[in-house]
């Protein structure tokens, strides 16, 4: 994977009104392995690759009155 020309691709949909708020979410992501991880003198690993995934979230919010709210939160990666 070349770092300087990497593409993350990402989809999010949301409705919401005064109390209630719904929500859809996904998205790749890479993470880039760190520089101890790569060049450490006793545990380092030049030829790591980033970690590639995706990301999955469902929620919903509601205010049940003006001191109380209900989330519900879902996700995956």
């Amino acid at each position: 994977i070349d770092a300087f020309h990497v593409s993350s691709n990402c989809l999010s949909i949301c409705t919401s009104n005064p109390e209630t708020n719904i929500y859809v979410a996904y998205n790749d992501y890479f993470i880039l392995p760190s520089m101890y991880q790569l060049y450490d003198t006793k545990y380092g690993n030049a030829k790591l690759l980033p970690e590639k995934g995706k990301n999955y979230e469902l929620g919903f919010n509601h205010m049940l009155d003006d001191k109380t709210m209900l989330n519900i939160h879902y996700f995956n990666r």
